[in-house]
């Protein structure tokens, strides 16, 4: 649906023409996007229940809309996932603001990922590393601060 931006000024014949063709083609990719959820749906509901058939296709709708957002707006793609997961996480959270922390829930170490989490991000270590030097006393608190605003500014 998002083709639809794209479109440029051109005469009217073929902006029509082209409105109609995407509109058949996002009619066409959604239709078959229900069908085969709603076929899925009936295999897991045999397989394991009815109420885990219905977590099945709430979490696929709900990953698809994530896979979506991730590959059209931020243009990653899915085996990004897997070989670039720290700047496929580092640009979630600088090109979205909204998006504020992801709990990873852990028996050793649970924390919330954030773009200063030393567990992920460069900036995230050098934070901590500034803290752990002002801590020590190696640095003053001015200095700490100094450091602070040069890993801010861009």
């Amino acid at each position: 649906m998002t083709d639809f931006i794209h479109l440029q000024r051109i005469e009217p014949l073929a902006l029509w023409f082209d409105i109609g063709l995407l509109m058949l083609f996002a009619w066409t990719g959604c239709f078959l996007g229900v069908t085969s959820l709603q076929m899925m749906h009936s295999v897991v509901r045999r397989r394991i229940g009815r109420l885990w058939s219905w977590f099945f296709v709430i979490t696929t709708l709900g990953l698809s809309g994530v896979g979506i957002y991730l590959g059209r707006f931020l243009r990653f793609n899915s085996w990004d996932i897997l070989f670039r997961p720290g700047r496929l996480l580092g640009d979630i959270f600088k090109k979205n603001v909204a998006v504020t922390g992801i709990e990873f829930l852990s028996f050793e170490n649970p924390h919330t990922a954030t773009p200063d989490d030393p567990y992920w991000s460069a900036n995230g270590k050098a934070y901590a590393s500034i803290k752990e030097a002002a801590a020590r006393g190696e640095i003053t608190p001015e200095e700490a601060i100094a450091a602070y605003r040069r890993l801010a500014t861009p």
